[in-house]
């Protein structure tokens, strides 16, 4: 073999080893992530609801709640779950600016009252009316609108931009992307998340926007027995398509855990004490996952989707279940590992 020869095999067999040092090195590091997220202790931090009343007229029963929840998303009324103001933004309403003034006022004050409770809060915002009909500038007016009338935005620390637009179909993901980046830009300190309900396989080419700080998915579980049988359906058909989404997005996502139900017969059942269980030893195993929030508590009816929330003292075994959920994530990490030394089978095993 000639010199040059030897020395471009040498080269060939020089890059060859450094491609294969490269794309093992690269793989070692996408194993360390998902074994640093399996390994992470404090990885599954929050544990909350939604709360749809006035948090204001039921402040004890918040204090009562933070003993086993650090994450609340306040509803005052049904215009706030829709991510409306009391009025609308299209078309003309008399005395409007007032309306969301005193609106803006009023949120202020449930959101100090949560914040001093030591909750992470995460705040609706009311412009989906706007966002749905593309209206960009006015939505950057009522951006500087919310700044100036609501300073207590200073104490949120997500804001909930839009509510499932995959079943939606708008506003499109490049829309969605304008809206946060024009939010971050009047609240920077603010991160911010959108709730997908990835319920069938067409949903699974749904694209969240590149700068959403955090995914939520809803997997629509209803009521079920706490049996084998049942949670293998439950998995095919809530939790699997979710899952195989959220995990596509290398982002942290939260949880929406059921427990709101339909009183008439025959209607959305609650989740059983054992199938509420379901959310958090799935969450558990989840990497990305970092909180679980219940939807909703609550005195207050979905009247539009004849829905009611659980209110607390009405259903003790599924609030035991929420309050063992949430004081095991609130609480110490069990140490990684069997305790003790672990070394080989005495000799007459071997």
């Amino acid at each position: 073999m000639g010199s040059r020869q030897w020395i471009s095999g040498l080269t060939v067999a020089a890059l060859c080893i450094s491609w294969c040092s490269y794309g093992f090195s690269e793989d070692m590091k996408r194993g360390d992530r998902y074994m640093d997220g399996y390994m992470d202790g404090e990885r599954l931090r929050y544990h909350g609801f939604a709360y749809f009343d006035d948090v204001l007229e039921h402040k004890e029963e918040l204090r009562a709640l933070r003993a086993y929840s650090n994450w609340v998303m306040p509803w005052a009324a049904e215009h706030c779950l829709r991510g409306r103001y009391p009025v609308s933004l299209l078309g003309e309403v008399e005395h409007r600016d007032q309306i969301i003034r005193d609106f803006l006022a009023k949120e202020g004050e449930r959101i100090a009252f949560l914040d001093s409770l030591g909750y992470t809060i995460m705040w609706n915002l009311p412009l989906y009316e706007l966002m749905r009909e593309g209206r960009f500038e006015e939505y950057k007016t009522q951006l500087r609108v919310i700044k100036q009338y609501l300073p207590e935005m200073a104490l949120v620390d997500y804001v909930y931009v839009f509510d499932e637009p995959d079943l939606h179909g708008l506003p499109s993901t490049g829309d969605l992307e304008f809206y946060i980046d024009e939010l971050k830009a009047v609240f920077p300190g603010v991160k911010t998340t959108i709730c997908y309900a990835i319920v069938q396989p067409k949903f699974l080419r749904v694209v969240p926007p590149k700068n959403l700080d955090l995914l939520s998915v809803d997997p629509y579980m209803d009521g079920e027995e706490n049996t084998a049988t049942d949670f293998k359906k439950i998995y095919r058909q809530r939790f699997a398509l979710a899952l195989s989404w959220v995990h596509q997005w290398e982002k942290p996502w939260f949880l929406a855990a059921d427990c709101l139900y339909r009183s008439s017969e025959g209607g959305k059942r609650l989740p059983s004490p054992g199938a509420s269980l379901w959310y958090y030893q799935i969450a558990l195993t989840q990497p990305k996952c970092i909180g679980i929030a219940w939807c909703y508590y609550g005195r207050k009816r979905i009247e539009s989707e004849d829905l009611d929330g659980l209110v607390p003292g009405q259903h003790p075994e599924i609030e035991k279940v929420h309050q063992e959920i949430g004081a095991a994530i609130l609480g110490e990490a069990a140490p990684l590992g069997l305790p003790g030394e672990i070394g080989p089978p005495p000799p007459e095993l071997r």
